[in-house]
């Protein structure tokens, strides 16, 4: 039987991907949370982590971040100091970024958005965009691979 190297549970059980600190809180729930024509073998595995596990990536002195990634989708938390910016960029997939501390602008396709605690943003794919940072912030950022597929309208990536 072939397993997670996350906690050594069996592919396919729907908490294979589990970090170990994790294991002690998830429990069978029969009949909750399943549809009757979506098996085990349709749904990917679910994975349920700590962010807070996740090693601080430096970007520089002012940006920092950790990660969860998937195939189809990436989770940031982003710790940005005053002064800090993310220069001006664009990626296939679209992005979500939520400020749950701290205020941003946000220059997106000629607008400044000025971004504050609670304030979220959809950034569209391939939209080029850039932050800056006017005080202590944090960033909680979701690319979806999913989002760029659709916006491309290309017949062959539509699943």
């Amino acid at each position: 039987m072939k397993t997670d190297t996350t906690d050594n549970r069996a592919v396919g059980d729907p908490a294979a991907t589990v970090a170990p600190q994790i294991v002690s809180q998830i429990e069978d729930a029969p009949a909750r949370g399943i549809l009757p024509n979506i098996s085990f073998d349709l749904a990917a595995n679910p994975n349920c982590s700590t962010l807070d596990a996740q090693p601080m990536e430096k970007i520089n002195d002012l940006l920092f971040r950790r990660y969860l990634r998937r195939a189809d989708l990436t989770f940031v938390e982003w710790t940005a100091k005053k002064g800090a910016v993310v220069p001006l960029t664009h990626h296939v997939n679209a992005q979500a970024a939520c400020i749950t501390d701290g205020l941003a602008e946000v220059y997106l396709q000629g607008r400044n958005y000025l971004m504050k605690s609670g304030d979220t943003l959809i950034v569209p794919p391939n939209g080029p965009h850039e932050f800056v940072f006017l005080e202590d912030t944090i960033d909680v950022d979701i690319f979806c691979a999913w989002g760029a597929r659709l916006a491309r309208r290309n017949g062959d990536l539509f699943v």
